[in-house]
This record gives structure tokens, C-alpha cells and sequence, in this order.
């Protein structure tokens, strides 16, 4: 009986410990903006029920897959590609990784010579309430 105790005490001990070092899980609302040129692609939002899925959102002829998993310091990490298909053929691109804070944020990166922009990927991404 005493080993039993003990065992429990030491296993409720160590899941306290671990628990501060992770962020508590949260669901998460993302939405997607990529301009490329002078065409603009909203995707629809999509909803991450946990640190650590992987979607996919399609508009259009482009689908972009992304995941939202936990980061150092108690941030959070935008992970995604995005892939096209058109007449004139198929496209694969990695996207930047965007680090985010964990309660959310937005988040933009832009490409290109002169006015404007050549592509923009823009991102918002938002801590939801359970």
C-alpha cells in the first residue's frame, strides 16, 4: 500500500512539473491572406483545436496546409506550404515560419522590387475561448 502511495504522490508530482513547462492547450482560429502580383487569396479560416494539428484551407486553385505547434519560450509556430494548380501548370512553396505570441496575433511578410509588393503573405491568427 505504502509503494502504491508513493508511486502516485511521485506521478502527480512529476505531471505538475512538466504541466508549467508546456502551454496549456487552446484552440486556435487562423485565417489566410497570400497576394502574389496584383491577384489576392483569402482563404477561409480555419479552426486548430489543438497545439500541434496540421490543416488545409483551398480557395480558388491553391490549397495551404499549416501547422501551429508549440514553440520555445512560450510561443507559438506557424508552420505552412502552399501549393497551386492552373493551365499553365503546378506550384509548391514552403512559406515563411511565423513565431507568434500564444494568446495570438498577426503577422505579415512582404516580397518584392518597387511599389507594389510582388507577393504578401499575411496571417491572423487567434487564441479562441473554451
Amino acid at each position: 500500500m505504502k509503494n502504491r502511495i508513493l508511486a502516485l504522490s511521485l506521478l502527480g508530482l512529476s505531471s505538475c512539473v512538466f504541466a508549467d513547462s508546456e502551454l496549456p492547450s487552446s484552440s486556435y482560429e487562423m485565417t489566410i491572406t497570400v497576394v502574389e502580383q496584383s491577384l489576392k487569396r483569402d482563404f477561409p479560416s480555419v479552426k486548430f483545436d489543438y497545439l500541434g494539428q496540421t490543416l488545409t484551407t483551398s480557395v480558388d486553385e491553391c490549397s495551404y496546409t499549416g501547422t501551429l505547434s508549440e514553440h520555445s519560450d512560450n510561443t507559438i509556430l506557424l508552420s505552412a506550404t502552399m501549393s497551386c494548380t492552373n493551365e499553365s501548370g503546378s506550384s509548391y512553396s514552403e512559406m515563411p515560419d511565423f513565431v507568434l505570441k500564444p494568446e495570438g496575433e498577426e503577422a505579415s511578410m512582404s516580397f518584392g522590387d518597387g511599389e507594389p509588393d510582388v507577393w504578401t503573405y499575411s496571417v491572423k491568427v487567434k487564441k479562441l475561448d473554451l
